[in-house]
């Protein structure tokens, strides 16, 4: 009996070793494809699944050339095989490895960090691994468009740094004709391997408004600025129309002698024709008098109807339209159990600053645990609302905040990755005013606003945020949203205070913080 019983146990213990082996499988997942911009942070999202502790594993990270950029073993991480350029720009979250969180932080992102990453993670009994491509994208400066004048005609010169990949630029017209042929574009590239793009434009007789246009597809972006060029500059530089200007003048000169004699000659004409001139200019004045005031009617309803136009077409709001959109106006107030531990409340939920120490408050599950952001109390999840936000920045520190809503369920402990497809729908003021969508839409506005108006159609599937100044439109999300949502801030910067107000109506403009500015008015036009 012993040699069976011997043999049973032998059997036993190799079940038990590989149920404890496949126990401890995993899977490494990361997302295929990651954008960053130049200058930036990136997180190369990775984690086990399902989420075991990681902390007794291996962890190695290499790049496209199989370089180690950097290793994690025995409970440390270890660098000495790390290229130059990834010194101190790469690191894991290592109190997020024991929620097989194995994700790789990398700073300040360059051109040459771009390509496929690797991350390999093995245990004693089981490995995996998986790659995820980081893109890297240079949005550049807004075009600088100057005017020289040669002695035949006009040289526009177009500037814009700092892009990648290379953008493509454009010369239009006021009329849509493309110009693009006639120009000479030459391009370098800086240290950082970044485009610099110069264009220069001759033209010799087209007035009106010419642009100079930078597209760059893989962001979406698109930079352009326009300069006004009158007819009467070609006049000036024109040797032609030089001489056409003498002839001008003494062509005047010629009439004004012969309507000099002609005057002299009716100052002697009879009374009975002076009369008869009287009489018709009283006709005249009596017919202008009866035409005049439909005449002037009419060119007020059609100038108040270009102007809206004109406002419409550059992003502003009409009054009337302002008015409906704040008559959604709801009340808004910070949620203290939600707030970061280094974010500061005011004691009526108002407002919200960063603060130097850590707060001492207690881990809830809706606090957010390393992003310096706050929502509000109230969710929505039907209905139009709208709330008015005013960043305050006494002290010109430079104020780097974002504004939106998130979804109940989006996730805010640990690395938090904040785009539509995440659950959160913001507006951020950093290096660029941009919108974070997917991809990020840049805004070409400066100075930003420090007003700003947020707008929510739930059922309609839209948030819109506007420049409360002078309401003008700055971005919509449109998405069909399907949880609650909740109004959200972020304040990166001290000595900066992010406040809910009041909004700026037509009966109370008295609240508001600063001088305002307002789109062009029409005289007689109480709509625009």
């Amino acid at each position: 009996m012993l040699p069976v019983r011997g043999a049973q146990a032998i059997i036993l213990l190799v079940c038990l070793q590989i149920c404890s082996a496949t126990n401890d499988k995993f899977t490494v997942v990361t997302q295929e494809t990651i954008t960053a911009n130049v200058g930036e942070d990136v997180v190369l999202q990775a984690h086990l699944m399902p989420k075991i502790d990681a902390v007794g594993m291996i962890v190695l990270w290499t790049d496209q050339a199989d370089h180690e950029i950097h290793s994690y073993t025995k409970q440390t991480e270890n660098t000495d095989h790390q290229p130059d350029a990834y010194k101190d720009r790469v690191s894991l979250f290592k109190e997020e490895l024991e929620r097989g969180n194995v994700s790789l932080k990398l700073t300040k992102v360059q051109v040459s960090d771009a390509g496929t990453y690797r991350c390999s993670v093995t245990s004693m009994t089981w490995e995996s691994e998986a790659v995820i491509k980081l893109e890297v994208i240079g949005i550049g400066n807004p075009p600088l468009v100057s005017l020289a004048a040669p002695h035949d005609g006009i040289r526009f010169t177009c500037v814009s740094g700092g892009w990648y990949p290379r953008p493509v630029l454009l010369w239009m017209d006021e009329n849509g004709a493309d110009l693009t042929s006639s120009a000479q574009t030459t391009e370098k590239n800086d240290t950082n391997s970044l485009f610099t793009l110069i264009s220069h434009l001759d033209i010799s007789s087209q007035s009106g408004y010419h642009a100079c246009i930078l597209r760059q597809t893989e962001a979406n972006t698109q930079l352009e600025s326009k300069i006004q060029v009158s007819a009467a500059h070609f006049l000036r530089v024109s040797s032609s129309w030089k001489h056409g200007g003498i002839f001008l003048i003494l062509f005047v000169l010629g009439l004004m002698a012969v309507t000099t004699v002609l005057v002299l000659r009716n100052r002697r004409a009879s009374a009975t024709l002076k009369k008869e001139r009287a009489e018709k200019r009283t006709i005249k004045e009596e017919c202008r008098h009866l035409k005049g005031e439909a005449e002037e009617k009419k060119k007020l309803e059609k100038d108040c109807d270009e102007l809206r136009e004109d406002l419409k077409s550059r992003g502003y709001l009409l009054k009337s339209e302002w008015k409906g959109i704040q008559m959604n106006a709801v009340d808004v107030t910070l949620d203290p159990d939600s707030a970061h531990p280094e974010l500061i409340l005011s004691e009526d939920g108002k407002s919200v600053e960063r603060g130097e120490t850590r707060q001492d408050y207690p881990d809830t599950a809706k606090r957010f645990e390393r992003w310096f952001a706050v929502v509000g109390r109230q969710g929505f999840d039907s209905g139009k609302h709208y709330w008015e936000v005013y960043i305050r920045d006494e002290k010109n520190a430079g104020a780097q905040w974002r504004l939106g809503v998130v979804c109940e369920s989006a996730e805010r402990k640990g690395a938090v990755t904040v785009n539509p497809k995440f659950g959160y729908w913001l507006l951020e003021s950093s290096k660029h005013f941009k919108a974070l969508s997917v991809p990020e839409t840049v805004i070409s506005l400066r100075p930003v606003p420090q007003r700003v108006g947020l707008y929510l159609d739930y059922e309609g599937g839209q948030l819109s945020f506007y420049g409360v100044e002078d309401r003008r439109h700055l971005h919509t999300f449109r998405h069909k949203f399907t949880e609650r949502l909740y109004p959200l801030f972020y304040s990166q910067t001290n000595d900066v205070i992010i406040e809910i107000v009041s909004p700026i109506t037509e009966e109370h403009d008295g609240d508001t913080p600063e001088s305002k500015s307002h789109p062009p008015q029409g005289p007689f036009c109480d709509t625009v």
